[in-house]
């Protein structure tokens, strides 16, 4: 395992930096113990290039208590890419939601099914895995959706009955998405399938729980012989070596000292590293982390409004997921101030909670998480043996969410005896090297190949071992656990072979009624233009009563109806219209048409904008200005109202920008944050013409977080809520855009509308209730 391992980057200058959406590497020839996806047979059609050349690539993933990430690299790039999920954030939420007649929902999508739909919305998946869920574990952790200790299963309740799943099938629900992110980033079809899939797992995890880890990739539709399952303290030492390359010498070790402290677990890892070797010289790992905090404050919120309220909330799972949540943001604001408000409105019908939370009540709930991380460094010293000293240690890498909890910091340092370093990236390290791994474990034969070329003549040696990164890991021993038997493996690709068939059902159900209802929103708009009120005269209100009836047909239309009832319904609208309003239908085929020319020309810039990915930057200051391009691109699509190829332009620029490393610079940060500020707005805007309002409001959200004054962050922030149907939020956001933005007329426009929408929403509820009671 590893042993004389090798990850090779092409060392043309072409190949340096990382590219937003990349394009797909030419087909290589892959190694026997790489293998390739089974050859088509004579009756299926060949593997086209990409996917072919997607099986060189490997994925690694980071599953998280709370997020999860996935990476991608080819052996020739130096570095992987971290994959962008939907909202284009780079991490995604480990929580699964299950709703009646509706399709799973994961990550962002389903955060806010955790407070609306707790019983039925699935987090922290990680911990589960391998366990035994005895209610006072259930208790320990805080779980609120329904877990059966007897069958360690966790309890649905969905349209067709009742299901029990393992968590090894719910983990392998969120690898299964993520890798489907990270299909789209390469572009490749639905079934194309990495080299590699590496998943990095706690030292601390029994044979059970890597088994578990081992189904679930399974489960997820990955070959057995392409599943790799590594220890994260293997994967960050891996990444801190490809980040840190130029600083490491090549035959005189630096001794590390990596401490990670993330939100369920922790481990302190030991390593001699060169820039040829990893030597692990000692790990010590254990169950904790700063989420013990979250349930420490949310507890305290508990006793306080039992104290304060007279009420005993402890009971209500709808309650407890709200506390937590912002328990998680007031633990976070502690870092930084000396006090704060744990606030949730309208947390029962009867109680607003506000409880103060100084920095030393954290503190005090932090002195059993330090020990024990203090009990690690200590055990993983002794481990190393009597040659590793405290003064022998020459750099302390700490990492992980907990390490923000300032008394944390202190203990450490005072325990260390010197400076602490935080150079690497905690949200993306782990996935980062879980990816560069699934390469030195298997490195495809193109990738011997170059290198063994170039061994033979010494100045090309010294070139490599300055341009390429080679590093043999030892001690590595590869991982294995006990995995299911294969009826119950079959069971489990059984159920989401059923669940991925309802998914697509009603997600095949609601793009039928949506596009009946853009057909009747946009035609209805048509009939409001003054040319076309002029051309069918009084017309006009036959016209607008169909709209109307077919308005009132689908919101009548039965929930469990197929795709197939909605797809005749709007074929029976549109020749109603088109036969009885010739004008609307010529109206509707002009359109078309123009919409074709402008996919003509869309498709020959992102032709344009697909060669130019070719050179990659190697500066910040070339990363600038690639990301001012994209920028500009996007700005013209947009303008040409093409607004989903506009937004995969922001997001590229974006993702230049998120291998921006001159921090300090103020100039260049300053240059960073005005293009990403330009960035997130221009995405919000397109996504509201996508009909895409949460990722419009992540976006405000982000841009907020730049620039908290910007009026036209909020304006967005308030017309994705009102989209949405969120009315308190809509007007809460557009209220803080007119603070901003005083006597602005589209703000104030917008504010009109939305009481309007409330107004009609309300009396549309009013009707509905009629119908069910009267």
């Amino acid at each position: 395992f590893f042993s004389r391992s090798r990850l090779m980057a092409d060392p043309s200058p072409e190949s340096a930096g990382v590219a937003a959406p990349e394009q797909a590497a030419a087909p290589m020839e892959v190694d026997p113990a790489f293998p390739a996806p089974e050859p088509a047979s004579p009756a299926s059609p060949a593997p086209d290039a990409k996917t072919e050349a997607y099986a060189q690539v490997s994925v690694g993933f980071d599953l998280g208590n709370l997020f999860c990430r996935v990476s991608q690299i080819d052996p020739k790039d130096q570095m992987p890419t971290i994959v962008r999920n939907n909202l284009s954030n780079e991490q995604t939420p480990g929580v699964i939601a299950f709703r009646q007649r509706q399709e799973r929902m994961y990550g962002d999508d389903a955060i806010g099914q955790l407070t609306a739909q707790p019983l039925s919305t699935v987090c922290g998946l990680k911990k589960l895995l391998g366990t035994d869920l005895t209610p006072e574990f259930i208790k320990t952790q805080g779980l609120n959706f329904r877990i059966d200790s007897a069958t360690n299963t966790i309890d649905l309740t969905l349209e067709d009955g009742p299901r029990s799943v393992p968590p090894t099938h719910l983990v392998a629900m969120i690898l299964k998405r993520l890798q489907q992110f990270a299909r789209e980033q390469k572009d490749v079809p639905a079934e194309a399938l990495p080299g590699a899939a590496t998943v990095a797992v706690p030292s601390y995890f029994s044979a059970a729980q890597i088994g578990a880890v081992s189904d679930a990739l399974l489960i997820a539709g990955f070959p057995k012989e392409r599943v790799h399952i590594i220890r994260e303290s293997v994967a960050q030492l891996v990444c801190f070596h490809h980040s840190h390359y130029a600083e490491l010498h090549a035959t005189n070790p630096m001794l590390l000292a990596l401490v990670d402290v993330g939100h369920a677990q922790s481990f302190v890892t030991l390593a001699r590293v060169t820039k040829t070797q990893i030597e692990v010289l000692a790990e010590k790992a254990a169950p904790l982390g700063a989420g013990l905090l979250d349930i420490c404050i949310t507890n305290d919120a508990v006793r306080y409004v039992k104290e304060k309220k007279g009420m005993d909330i402890s009971g209500n799972p709808k309650a407890l997921a709200r506390i937590e949540k912002e328990a998680r943001k007031t633990k976070e604001m502690l870092s930084m101030l000396e006090s704060a408000t744990l606030t949730v409105e309208s947390l029962t019908d009867e109680i607003d909670l506000s409880m103060p939370v100084k920095r030393e009540d954290l503190n005090a709930h932090a002195v059993g998480l330090v020990e024990q991380l203090l009990q690690l460094c200590q055990q993983a010293m002794e481990a190393a043996g009597p040659d590793c000293s405290l003064d022998a240690i020459q750099r302390v890498e700490i990492l992980g969410g907990g390490i923000r909890v300032p008394c944390l910091q202190e203990r450490l340092k005072g325990f260390w005896g010197k400076s602490l370093s935080t150079t690497m990236d905690s949200n993306l390290s782990l996935a980062q090297g879980a990816a560069i791994c699934g390469v030195l474990q298997a490195p495809t034969s193109e990738t011997t190949r170059i290198l063994d070329s170039l061994v033979s003549k010494a100045d090309e040696v010294r070139r490599i071992m300055d341009t390429l990164h080679h590093v043999e890991v030892v001690p590595a021993p590869a991982l294995s656990g006990t995995q299911m038997d294969a009826e119950a493996l079959g069971q489990c690709l059984q159920a989401e072979a059923e669940l991925q068939a309802r998914d697509d059902r009603f997600l095949a159900r609601d793009k039928a009624k949506n596009t009946i209802e853009a057909y009747v929103y946009g035609t209805r708009n048509h009939l409001d233009h003054p040319d076309m009120q002029k051309a069918l005269g009084a017309d006009c209100d036959k016209a607008r009563a169909i709209l109307s009836a077919a308005e009132e047909w689908l919101w009548d239309a039965d929930e469990d109806a197929g795709a197939e009832l909605f797809t005749d319904k709007l074929l029976s609208i549109q020749r109603e219209i088109d036969e009885g309003f010739p004008a609307i239908k010529a109206e509707l085929d002009r359109q078309a048409e123009e919409q074709a020319k402008k996919d003509a020309k869309m498709a020959e810039e992102a032709r344009k904008a697909a060669a130019e990915t070719k050179r990659e930057p190697r500066t910040d200051a070339e990363r600038l200005k690639f990301a001012e391009e994209r920028k500009e691109q996007g700005n013209g699509l947009l303008k040409q109202e093409h607004y989903q190829e506009s937004i995969t332009r922001y997001v590229q620029a974006l993702a230049y920008l998120g291998e921006f490393y001159a921090t300090e610079d103020s100039e260049l940060k300053q240059k960073k944050d005005a293009i990403a500020l330009s960035c997130h707005l221009n995405i919000a805007n397109a996504a509201i013409k996508c009909e895409l309002y949460q990722k419009a409001v992540d976006n405000a959200h982000k841009a907020l977080e730049i620039d908290p004054k910007s009026a036209k962050a909020c304006f967005r922030k308030g017309q994705a809520y009102s989209l949405k149907g969120e009315f308190a939020a809509a007007k809460k956001a557009l209220d803080k855009a007119l603070e901003l933005a005083p006597g602005d007329k589209l703000i104030e426009k917008e504010l009109r509308l939305l009481a309007k929408k409330e107004e009609a929403h309300k009396a549309k509820e009013k009707k509905m209730f009629g119908k069910m009671f009267g």
